[in-house]
């Protein structure tokens, strides 16, 4: 019995120093993508931005991470989980955004999707922040015990479950689903574009 929990604690204590390393590389990687985009003018497009977007939620869902491993005190809970789910909605909603802007340049005049950033803008930034400023005045982030999530804070464990599987979906889940299907539609749509204009070329050469 002992030997099993020294092993489930080893485990744990890999899994922190492997969460917290992997935090750090990509806490580097997305500071080297936004120097990189102030530094090179040439680069600057506005697809290039989105991906600025993404980096810097993308650096605060590290930050939390890391936040979540070093400590588990409940207010530093409440922190790490309110930065951490606000940082991976709007990952998830730029990322989004990215393969919608990709469509369009592609399939609509490049104007177009200019024109979207604004939209972009309000709901890449702005429905996160409903959703987590919601979800914090009714105390629904919080010290999930590890319930479900592996050594971070999110949901509050507190609640009951239905209202946890809620709030996984409304806070995290649902959209990351949702991302997925969105980006892999559009994907295959780009796709199809481009068959068709490789297609149209070959015929106008013959």
């Amino acid at each position: 019995m002992q030997n099993g929990s020294q092993l489930s604690a080893k485990i744990t204590t890999t899994n922190e120093i492997l969460a917290i390393f992997t935090a750090c590389l990509s806490i580097c990687g997305t500071v080297f993508i936004v120097i990189s985009y102030f530094a090179w003018k040439d680069i600057q497009s506005t697809s290039r931005r989105i991906l600025v977007y993404i980096s810097v939620a993308d650096f605060f869902t590290a930050v939390g991470t890391i936040m979540g491993k070093w400590s588990h005190d409940s207010l530093v809970c409440t922190v790490q989980s309110t930065i951490g789910t606000l940082a991976v909605l709007c990952t998830f909603f730029w990322t989004v955004f990215m393969a919608v802007y990709i469509y369009v340049s592609m399939t609509k005049k490049p104007c177009l999707a200019d024109k979207l950033m604004v939209l972009f803008h309000v709901l890449g930034w702005g429905a996160p922040a409903i959703i987590v400023l919601v979800a914090d005045v009714t105390k629904k982030l919080g010290n999930n015990e590890y319930v479900d999530s592996s050594g971070w804070c999110w949901v509050n464990a507190k609640m009951k479950f239905k209202q946890q599987i809620l709030w996984m979906i409304l806070a995290g889940k649902g959209w990351e689903i949702a991302a997925y299907v969105i980006i892999t539609v559009f994907y295959a749509l780009v796709r199809q574009n481009i068959k068709k204009k490789v297609i149209k070329c070959c015929n106008y050469a013959l």
